[in-house]
């Protein structure tokens, strides 16, 4: 048997609820309102698209980012110019810094707790994720007032 409202109108049931009737979409169909309604979506995937892109550039490793940051190290045993491996100190959770001394690196442990060399502050530039994560291996050049360091 079928609905009387339906045979009524020659239209479904669905077709029959308010809300889908074309005649009740006069204000949603409007110009201005579809402009409206247009922007916004477009306004939402942009910013979602941003956030997506804040994201991939950080943690990618593709691109640097630079941090001044604690680095740990006796400057008569690295000269300018010179390549050799860090590790990263993390305190409280957090990425604290890099310890590049060669005490270091033979026993790999972190430099604050047993031997500690000089602290100096440097901008040093970053290529790949500070995530605290782990203690992470970093492949560093010094250079006369800035570093750079690759992970590896």
């Amino acid at each position: 048997m079928k609905d009387s409202l339906s045979e009524r109108t020659n239209t479904s049931p669905l077709m029959s609820l308010h809300l889908t009737k074309p005649r009740s979409m006069r204000f949603w169909n409007a110009p201005e309102i579809k402009r409206l309604r247009k922007f916004i979506g477009r306004a939402f995937l942009l910013w979602l698209a941003a956030l997506f892109i804040d994201y991939y550039v950080h943690d990618s490793g593709w691109y640097p980012q630079q941090r001044e940051v604690a680095v740990f190290f006796d400057p008569s045993d690295w000269i300018e110019g010179e390549i050799t491996m860090c590790y990263s100190i993390l305190f409280n959770g957090e990425f604290f810094g890099i310890d590049c001394s060669p005490e270091t690196q033979e026993t790999k442990r972190d430099g604050i707790f047993g031997y500690s060399p000089e602290n100096h502050v440097l901008p040093v530039r970053f290529w790949g994720s500070l995530k605290a994560d782990t203690n992470k291996l970093w492949r560093c050049k010094r250079f006369q007032t800035t570093m750079t360091c690759k992970l590896q």
